[in-house]
């Protein structure tokens, strides 16, 4: 971390006329502008996704364009004394499974999520990465020449092994997760020893009484990371309240024993009005848009907590909010909330909540972690996770004054 005093506040990049499409749309000039106005605005790294059918198009194959494009955002980065955490093997993504097509299971088969692979939302099950040697090999060959063409980046913060995993590939069992993780690791560590591995948990993670990846992922990461996006349970205020994202990194230290990381928060902004059409308005599924103001008071409070939690690290949902050209495409079609998750508009201009995470103090408690408010043991916890999470979130309130 760059200040152990501090929390260092990151940035989920996509860019405002690519979005999920960027590596196909890559525009450099575009890059460094964006990475310019990221830097001027205070944030310390950003987080890069590595979709993995534009990055391993083939099972033996990997992409010598898409890495160097890669070379290019690691430079423009480094240009800007800016860091960035590659995210492999991309993963679920609003709401749904992008894979590439050799991922994809032949046959009438179905999976949990929808998948979009080969330009097409399919409703296949995907071949299961934990258990599926082919894919272990192909995932190994992902991660070498990943490493390979960034050997020794300055830029380089960490590198995070998947974004909710559990969400993308359900693990068939412990042993399965264990094994995976010691092979990508090996993998990643033989190289840079030095730069963190992540690994990329959802709250699911933290409810389910069969989740089978925390406790196993925890002994061979140097960090866990934590997505919490709206719509949040009705029980925690839906999507106002930004202490049940902290809450969840914190529990998720208090149960794995490892530091853990937000490596996604944030909230939907309205656009000005006239932007969105009656249908529009009528797929918006996850309640209603926030207002800028009611944003940036999100994000007030949330850098209170996640400084008086001692969390090390958090990663707003995105820099900018999507350009219109791209609205007529998958997800941003279906899911219209996902155009307005930025911290700036598209055309570069900053929000309200911009300025503030840039005067913010991020001072970070240094006096330990405070668990005064559980009142239960892990094992007690994983008695019935879903209500001690109820429970344990309403103490957490009254501990923290939010």
């Amino acid at each position: 971390m760059k200040d152990p005093e501090r929390v260092t506040i990151g940035i989920n990049y996509w860019p405002p006329k690519a979005g999920i499409y960027w590596w196909r749309m890559f525009e450099a000039a575009n890059l460094k502008k964006d990475f310019s106005l990221i830097a001027e605005h205070g944030f310390h790294a950003i987080r890069i996704f590595l979709m993995w059918e534009d990055f391993q198009p083939e099972i033996h194959t990997v992409s010598v364009r898409a890495l160097e494009r890669l070379v290019e955002v690691a430079n423009a980065a480094h240009d800007h004394r800016l860091k960035i955490l590659p995210v492999f093997f991309c993963g679920h993504i609003s709401g749904i499974n992008w894979a590439p097509d050799w991922l994809v299971e032949s046959g009438k088969s179905k999976g949990g999520f929808p998948v979009h692979a080969g330009g097409k939302v399919l409703p296949n099950r995907l071949r299961n990465m934990f258990a599926n040697r082919d894919v272990r090999n192909a995932q190994k060959r992902l991660l070498y020449e990943t490493l390979n063409a960034l050997q020794g980046h300055p830029a380089i913060w960490g590198w995070d092994l998947g974004q909710e995993i559990t969400w993308f590939m359900p693990p068939p069992s412990k042993d399965r997760v264990r094994a995976w993780f010691e092979e990508m690791l090996n993998e990643l560590k033989r190289r840079d020893a030095h730069i963190p591995v992540i690994g990329g948990i959802s709250a699911r993670d933290l409810e389910d009484p069969y989740a089978l990846f925390l406790k196993e992922a925890a002994p061979f990461c140097d960090f866990l990371s934590l997505q919490a996006l709206p719509p949040f349970p009705q029980w925690a205020d839906r999507s106002s309240n930004p202490g049940f994202p902290v809450l969840l990194c914190s529990l998720a230290k208090w149960l794995s024993g490892k530091e853990t990381i937000l490596g996604s928060f944030g909230l939907p902004v309205q656009p000005p009005a006239g932007i969105l059409n009656e249908s529009d308005r009528a797929r918006i599924q996850t309640g209603r848009l926030s207002t800028e103001g009611e944003s940036e008071e999100f994000y007030r409070r949330a850098l209170r907590l996640l400084g008086k939690c001692g969390i090390p690290a958090a990663f707003v949902s995105s820099f900018s909010d999507i350009d219109s050209t791209l609205w007529e495409k998958f997800p941003y079609n279906e899911r219209v909330s996902q155009r307005f998750y930025g911290l700036f508009h598209w055309d570069g201009t900053p929000k309200a909540a911009a300025k503030l995470i840039f005067e913010s103090s991020r001072r970070r408690d240094q006096g330990g972690a405070d668990w005064s408010w559980i009142d239960m043991d892990p094992k007690d916890y994983a008695g019935n996770p879903s209500e001690n999470l109820k429970h344990l979130y309403g103490k957490f309130r009254d501990w923290a004054g939010n």
